[in-house]
């Protein structure tokens, strides 16, 4: 089984490495997918998001990680994945993503979207929790892999 993993990952938290990694433990292979969404601002550019995930993954062969921005149930089609994965972490997420599914279902004729619960000592971990961080001056080490947390701190 092929899924993909999309999402901004503007950085990339533990908690995205997490399901990434669990994703792999249960597939023959994940593509992490990097949106761009020309509606937002991203704080770090998608090549730095891609070059960091692709960092903490150099070990992992089940592991890809692209770009794109369009549709993801066109980028899943155009991969031949399976399906979807996304994480969840609080009631909220599931609403949010539960309406994503089924528009990802609607254009992908089918798609499946598969969730996987967050772990518990990382469900409180978002990207926009260590940019707000960050920006304050605190230590986002807890909440990010080593290689983002030393890109962080070199820009």
């Amino acid at each position: 089984m092929h899924v993909v993993y999309p999402g901004s990952f503007d950085p990339p938290t533990l908690g995205h490495l997490s399901i990434v990694s669990r994703a792999v433990s249960l597939c023959d292979k994940v593509t992490v997918m990097v949106g761009v969404n020309p509606l937002k601002k991203p704080w770090l550019s998608a090549e730095v998001r891609v070059k960091l995930i692709q960092e903490c993954f150099k070990d992992e062969p089940k592991v890809e990680v692209i770009c794109e921005s369009g549709l993801v149930a066109d980028a899943v089609r155009k991969l031949g994945a399976n399906a979807i994965i996304k994480g969840i972490r609080s009631e909220t997420d599931l609403r949010s993503e539960q309406v994503m599914a089924e528009a990802n279902s609607t254009l992908g004729h089918g798609l499946e979207t598969l969730f996987l619960m967050s772990k518990g000592e990382l469900q409180g971990v978002s990207s926009s929790l260590v940019r707000q961080i960050d920006q304050l001056g605190g230590d986002v080490s807890p909440f990010v892999p080593p290689c983002v947390y030393e890109w962080l701190k070199q820009k």
